[in-house]
């Protein structure tokens, strides 16, 4: 039997039908993978703008924090930081760093970098300082907020009061007769009387006074005058000792003709070494450019009618006195404008008072400052954180040279002590009050000029009192003047 073996072939056209098909899979496939790429890259475009635009929020948060924790501590074109690129500051949703500048018309320059991840972005914002007590020649804060509060000035001719500076206060201003301000006048209330040389700013905000408080001068003082100080039978301390500049019960004989008495210790600053009558002041070179702390009343009173300082450096005697009591001025106070300065701060020792009638002790009604809330005055007799011209009794002054900062008033008792008629004084620095500066120039006679004149060395960067006290200022009281986004990483 003969088998036959039958070969199957397919049709001619078989074969194209699967190239078609390998070529759509190609076709398909290299979509695939792009689309897959493209995937991939959207969410790693949308990942990196993510990380950048939180990076940005880091970098603006990190400029806000800069406001509050850096800016404060920049001294004149010496740059600060808070952070650095290789130790940031962590925050929610990066980290950060920010550097500093101030330069001498008080224009703040901050530039914060924020990280997310490997993104980096940088900012650069520009920044008008506050207005705080450095700017003034006169400053009455107001800050009890007495609705009652007029500055006024008066006087004709020569005997015209006279401010060469910018002032602000937490009232009224009312100038009459002749005086003037030479500068621009700031007042929460209305300023009215004679035309200001410069411009006029009523109803305007507070402008903040320092945070004494803050300063932590107890603790962060260079030097310490307090019950603890050991002053020897006459009250000196060694001259080896930088703080033999004050002296403990120079007199004893003070304000006691009105029956007057103090309960703070009173301390004296002179150099006994110079000369017994404390007329001049010559600061050692361990005690310049430092912080003096004094628990008690201060008094410029010396054997004499001016007291100087002596002896300064080609750099100038720069010193600051922080007094948690009164500062009397019952004399001249005299040095070189054009390199010495001294500050001097009264600070409030608990409650104190306004003394409406002038008699150097709190009356039942006078307002008490710093109330612990009981409405009982409870403070110091001769109250504390006050700056007086003149004694309690009355007395002459003339001319001070120095900064002057009194967390409660400045009192006017520049007097002749016989008859009580006020005398002229001037002020050549700045002259400045949390409350108030209470001044009564007029008598039956007339009146007695006072002249203010303000030393722009502090403003112009040219002077750094060690430890001023800052603004209690936030970061919404600095004016931004200029923002930009400066890098991109």
């Amino acid at each position: 039997m003969k088998n036959t073996i039958r070969r199957f072939d397919p049709a001619p056209d078989t074969g194209m039908v699967l190239i078609p098909a390998l070529i759509m899979v190609v076709i398909l496939g290299l979509a695939s993978s792009a689309f897959m790429m493209m995937s991939i890259s959207s969410s790693q475009e949308t990942h990196t703008a993510t990380d950048m635009r939180r990076a940005l929020y880091v970098a603006e948060a990190g400029m806000a924090d800069a406001l509050v924790q850096l800016a404060p501590t920049l001294a004149t074109d010496v740059p600060g930081n808070l952070g650095t690129e290789n130790a940031p500051v962590a925050s929610p949703g990066g980290s950060y760093w920010v550097t500093g500048t101030k330069d001498v018309a008080g224009m703040l320059t901050l530039v914060a970098t924020g990280r997310r991840g490997n993104q980096k972005v940088t900012v650069t914002g520009n920044f008008e300082e506050p207005l705080s007590l450095r700017d003034f020649a006169v400053y009455a804060g107001n800050h009890s907020g007495d609705a009652g509060y007029d500055f006024h000035m008066g006087g004709t001719g020569s005997s015209a009061d006279t401010i060469q500076g910018k002032i602000f206060i937490g009232g009224d201003v009312d100038l009459t007769e002749d005086s003037e301000v030479v500068g621009d006048a700031t007042a929460t209330g209305e300023i009215t009387g004679n035309p200001i040389t410069g411009n006029e700013f009523e109803h305007a905000p507070a402008v903040h006074g320092p945070d004494l408080a803050a300063m932590n001068y107890a603790s962060t003082a260079d030097f310490h005058i307090d019950a603890t100080t050991t002053f020897d039978g006459s009250g000196r301390l060694p001259s080896t000792d930088p703080r033999h500049i004050f002296v403990k019960n120079f007199r004893t004989d003070l304000a006691t003709s009105a029956g007057f008495a103090f309960d703070n210790t009173n301390y004296f600053l002179g150099d006994p070494y110079e000369g017994s009558s404390l007329s001049r002041i010559s600061v050692p070179a361990a005690g310049n450019r430092k912080v003096y702390y004094v628990e008690g009343n201060l008094w410029i009173e010396p054997d004499g009618t001016t007291s100087s300082i002596i002896n300064s450096p080609p750099e100038g005697t720069v010193i600051t006195i922080v007094v948690k009591g009164n500062i009397y001025f019952a004399d001249n106070f005299v040095y070189d404008p054009n390199k010495d300065g001294v500050l001097f701060v009264a600070m409030s020792d608990g409650e104190s008072y306004t003394d409406l009638d002038g008699d150097n002790q709190y009356d039942v009604g006078e307002p008490i400052l710093h109330d612990d809330g009981d409405g009982i005055y409870q403070g110091k007799a001769e109250g504390s954180g006050n700056i007086f011209f003149g004694d309690p009794n009355g007395g002459p002054i003339g001319d001070i040279q120095g900064f002057l900062y009194a967390e409660n008033h400045f009192e006017d008792h520049v007097r002749n002590s016989g008859a009580g008629d006020p005398l002229a004084f001037s002020v050549d620095g700045f002259l400045s009050a949390g409350e108030q500066v209470r001044v009564n120039r007029d008598w039956s006679g007339g009146h007695e000029p006072m002249e203010v004149t303000y030393d722009s060395r502090i403003e112009d960067g040219v002077l750094g009192l060690p430890g001023f006290p800052g603004s209690t200022s936030s970061r919404s009281d600095w004016t931004l003047r200029c923002w930009r986004v400066s890098a991109t990483q």
